[in-house]
């Protein structure tokens, strides 16, 4: 029996399938995560390696290179990167996607195994970091108040952050900057000198002095106890009485003889500051899977709780909250879902003028909805802006089978059937087509799942999304909707009139000019194809930009500030200052923090966009909502641009709005130069990056390697320190230890841990004459001062080296402002630097990536997605019609929509990005299905005998009325999203357009151009 007839004949059985499906996508929906964007993994891992004290050269040459060539022979691997500085290595490995991060990063921890003995003695542990979006910070508060900031950093470690770890979905709490805990022992030198002791001496002592442990056990009777040693110390005054030394009349020499111990702060160098005031940084992450937006609302629910209970002495700022965005983003998809359904009801009941038909499609809208809600469920989706997007695409597509099956029923009805006949026959002679046409628009999405990187995350979800939602609106199509036109369907009545006159006036027009076409078939084609190839021209003409994601309006901002190599962390501090007056000022900005120099946790140096000196910065701006506010996102940038101070060679630069939301996207504009020589890239470097700023449109620019950062050499006499028993080991050790300070070991109070730190008093290292005079003791018993045995050196180095697959690379990047156009910004400089590219040196060259890179690896990604979904829609035709002429005929729809899509984009101003492509592939499976219905019928025409000619007459004075209503209901159901300007309007948005733009052109074009290919390909018989 046929689905069609099994519907009529079965109706109980058909309403409670339909209500068991709704019941179950109700309970799906519940408990669907809502999300901003899909859950994706960047498939980065960071290794991060200290080496106190070494330079960047020395770190290249001692631990990355080392690292480089262990990891590269990991599988998998997509690129490797790394940055070599100052004491720090970081190695950034990109994975393919689809790659296990676990596996990923077992392989490198065995691989680095294998090589970490002939890493230096000093040097750290490699530290292995996944980077994963799901663990990033969702909330980020600035915290003001208490006394100082290591009280306050202690109430955030001992008590707020124990309450929020125990939230459920909250992974982790990080609570950063702050003072922290150090016992110091300050040495003095003279002293030092007059008892001839070695300051490494003194650290050695104080470990050794400082330790508990186990010696074993004894038995007495039947008792057995453990035999423990017990030094550790207890008190400062413990600590000042440890014996150094013995001096050769037999005194005893305590350490309070030659030094002071005084509680203090580890010495930092960076500053951190929430809307001027000293502050500590609390950043909440989510367990991974768990909800977003509601992690984030019971974490604010409970800093609210908290701060209460301290009488609002201590501040919490909000910088960041991911929620927001969430909450602003799903419940603007939502609204556009409902009113676009909304709209698409009202166009079908101005049409049809009657309730009975409005209510048996109407219907189709919510089930199919509701349907597809348990089909995510299943799928382990997640609500966000790309399934919710994909919901609103397709609620105009939704109706598309049921009007087909409605009319088709009408027609039946009018000539003589009764309503169950009619539903039986007319359901039943239309199943065929808009299966097809609906099994053409699935295909196109089947390719999708091949699109790789985070366009494929990003699409497929919505891909999946239409889907589920056409096959639930098929079903409804060929069971509800015969059901119910079998029960309450009548004949058109006189309410229905203007509307049947509106569109036999139509029909009369479309008649006379598809009589005209059929009979100028050669001046039609070659117009439309004359239009086609006016709007390809559109994009190389220029009036289509090319982008890679859409930016979005978000509210906050991220800027870095670089100031001239060498300058310190106090003048750093001052430019900040200023510059935290400038955005105070601006009403738009909620709040502000600064980061200025590098903070010592190891995984903000994992971050390269964080400070990595201490002539860096940071700057944190929290803007009001885009509905509190004046201006938008870009104008805010460009009002604090105009009133950046003069500083030569300072560096403001603002991260993209895509590097802040993560997933791996860089600059819009990145150079890479690739070569051996330092020198010469850097020459290669300026000469690029003057020519840069002649540009238009670019702003922003930086180098990744400036002016050396002035260093001092201190050359060891190997010769002479030998004679006086000292080795070089020996020697950096004493100068590190008087300079820096040398851990001599951890000193336990209440359950915490606080470091032992020794160093010269400050009077005795703040410069290069007290520096030549540290006084070296030998292991002979005399002390050397360090000018016998060395002498220091003025130089400069780089203060990082970077390297891509194992080559050195200097990289150039640039922000866009004033355009979208980031294709046609990256061809003006490709252009403006062809003469320095073309006459490098062999082995050098120049290699663009950024944004730019990630936008034509999209496109072509996108680009193969559409020609299989294309060559899949035809076969998926082919089997339909059981002909290969046939197809051939409906795909000409393709290039018909182009033209209205190309016209769409030029005059709207939106850009050829990821989002309208998406659309772009989406209305390749669209606009096919009005030459299927308008086929489908021209072939059952024929079949009953009409001739060709005639057959193509009537089967467009048939269709006419169907294709229009399905074509308006369509695009009437995505206009919101395409009129959309609320948060994350600005990705939903070009695809609606995109479909529009191209189903307004295929619609008029089809009704005319496919009868005369029509006429053209199919013989009469």
């Amino acid at each position: 029996m046929k689905i069609a007839e099994f519907s009529v004949n079965r109706k109980i059985t058909v309403v409670m399938l339909t209500l068991l499906i709704v019941i179950l996508g109700g309970i799906s929906l519940s408990k669907l995560g809502l999300e901003m964007l899909p859950d994706m993994d960047y498939p980065v891992i960071s290794i991060v390696t200290t080496y106190e004290g070494a330079s960047s050269e020395d770190v290249e040459e001692t631990i990355t290179k080392p690292l480089e060539t262990a990891v590269a022979t990991v599988k998998n691997i997509k690129s490797l990167k790394s940055e070599s500085m100052e004491g720090v290595s970081l190695l950034l490995v990109e994975f393919n996607w689809g790659t296990n991060l676990d596996f990923a990063a077992q392989d490198l921890r065995d691989m680095i195994d294998q090589i970490a003995d002939y890493l230096p003695e000093d040097v750290s542990r490699p530290l292995v970091i996944k980077f994963n979006l799901s663990q990033m910070p969702i909330l980020m508060y600035g915290v003001t108040g208490a006394e100082n900031t290591f009280a306050l950093r202690k109430i955030l470690d001992d008590e707020i952050a124990a309450k929020l770890k125990n939230l459920k979905g909250v992974a982790s709490v990080m609570v950063m900057g702050g003072d922290e805990a150090e016992k110091q022992i300050i040495v003095e030198k003279s002293r030092l000198e007059h008892f001839n002791i070695g300051i490494n001496e003194v650290v050695q002592i104080l470990g050794a002095e400082n330790l508990n442990m186990a010696a074993g056990h004894l038995e007495k009777r039947k008792d057995e106890y453990l035999l423990r040693t017990i030094a550790e110390f207890k008190s400062n005054k413990e600590i000042e009485n440890t014996p150094i030394k013995i001096t050769k009349t037999g005194k005893i020499v305590y350490l309070k003889d030659i030094a002071q111990v005084r509680d203090g702060f580890k010495e930092k160098h960076y500053y951190l500051r929430t809307n001027k005031k000293p502050t500590a940084m609390l950043m909440v992450s989510k367990e991974a899977g768990a909800n977003t937006l509601t992690v984030s609302r019971r974490v604010k629910k409970k800093i609210k709780e908290i701060s209460a209970g301290y009488k609002n002495k201590i501040g919490f700022y909000e910088i960041m909250d991911l929620g927001r965005p969430i909450t602003k983003v799903t419940s603007g998809a939502a609204s556009n879902l409902i009113i676009g359904g909304f709209l698409a009801i009202v166009i079908m009941f101005v049409f049809l003028r009657n309730w009975r038909p409005t209510l048996a499609i109407s219907l189709a809208i919510p089930i199919s909805v509701i349907a597809t809600f348990l089909s995510l469920y299943l799928a382990g989706y997640t609500l966000n802006l790309m399934t919710l997007g994909g919901l609103a695409l397709g609620v105009g597509m939704l109706v598309d089978n049921s009007i087909v099956v409605i009319e088709n029923i009408y027609r039946h009805l009018e000539m003589g059937k009764n309503r169950v006949e009619a539903a039986k026959i007319g359901a039943t002679e239309v199943a065929m087509a808009i299966t097809a046409s609906t099994l053409t628009t699935i295909a196109v999405f089947f390719p999708m799942i091949f699109a790789s990187g985070i366009t494929g995350i990003l699409v497929r979800g919505l891909a999946l999304t239409v889907a589920f939602s056409l096959f639930a609106s098929l079903f409804v199509s060929l069971t509800i909707v015969p059901a119910i036109a079998s029960m309450i369907f009548r004949k058109k009545t006189a309410s229905s009139e203007d509307s049947q006159y509106f569109f036999d006036v139509l029909k009369r027009k479309y008649l006379v000019v598809l009589k005209w076409v059929l009979h100028h078939r050669t001046k039609t084609l070659l117009a439309v194809a004359l239009l086609f190839l006016l709007s390809i021209a559109i994009i190389p003409l220029g009036f289509i930009g090319t982008e890679f994601l859409p930016q979005q309006d978000i509210p906050f901002m991220m800027m870095n500030l670089k100031m001239p190599v060498g300058t310190s962390l106090e003048e750093t501090n001052v430019v900040v200052k200023q510059l935290e007056d400038i955005i105070s000022k601006i009403k738009d900005v909620k709040n502000l923090m600064v980061l200025v120099g590098p903070m010592s946790d190891a995984q903000a140096k994992a971050d390269p966009s964080n400070p990595q000196e201490v002539n860096e910065a940071q700057i944190y701006a929290r803007l009001y909502e885009i509905k509190d506010r004046e201006k938008s996102y870009e104008e805010i940038q460009n009002e604090i641009r105009r009133q950046l101070p003069e500083i030569e060679g300072a560096q403001f630069t603002f991260l993209s709005r895509d590097q802040m939301m993560g997933g791996g996207v860089s600059k819009p504009v990145e150079l890479n130069i690739f070569g051996k020589d330092l020198a010469k890239l850097q020459n290669i470097a300026i000469q690029i990056e003057n020519r840069m700023k002649k540009l238009e449109n670019i702003s922003d620019i930086t180098n990744s390697m400036k002016v050396g950062k002035p260093e001092v050499h201190i050359i060891i006499d190997k010769d002479k320190a030998f004679k006086y028993g000292l080795t070089s080991a020996q020697i950096a050790a004493a100068i590190k230890t008087a300079t820096v300070g040398t851990i001599a070991g951890i000193y336990r109070q209440a359950g915490e841990e606080i470091d032992i730190r020794v160093r010269l008093a400050e009077k005795d290292r703040n410069s290069f004459y007290d520096i030549e005079h540290l006084s070296i003791t030998s292991p002979l018993g005399f002390t050397v001062p360090l000018n016998q045995i060395t002498h220091l050196e003025f130089s400069e180095g780089p203060i990082k080296i970077s390297h891509e697959h194992q080559t050195r690379k200097i990289t150039i990047t640039a922000n866009i402002t004033g355009t979208k156009d980031i294709g046609g910004t990256v061809k003006r400089v490709k252009s403006a630097i062809a003469d320095i590219t073309q006459n490098l040196e062999p082995g050098y060259f120049v290699e663009f990536g950024g944004s730019y890179k990630d936008m034509k690896e999209a496109f072509l990604s996108l680009g193969f997605a559409l020609i299989l979904a294309i060559v899949l829609v035809y076969i998926v035709l082919a089997s339909q019609f059981e002909s290969l002429k046939q197809p051939f005929i409906i795909m000409f729809t393709l290039p018909l929509g182009v033209i209205g899509v190309m016209l769409v984009l030029a005059l709207t101003g939106t850009t050829l990005s990821v989002a309208s492509f998406v659309g772009g592939i989406i209305l390749a499976g669209i606009v096919v299905n009005n030459g299927i219905v308008l086929i489908d019928h021209m072939n059952q025409l024929r079949t009953k005998g009409m001739k060709k000619t005639e057959a193509i007459i009537k089967a467009g004075s048939d269709r006419m009325r169907p294709v229009l209503i399905t074509a308006i209901t369509t695009m009437m159901g995505m206009l919101p999203m395409a009129l959309s300007r609320q948060e994350g309007s600005e990705l939903k948005s070009p695809m609606a357009l995109t479909v529009i733009g191209g189903l307004l052109s295929a619609t008029f074009f089809t009704l005319v151009v496919i009868p005369i290919i029509y006429s053209l390909v199919v013989k009469d018989k």
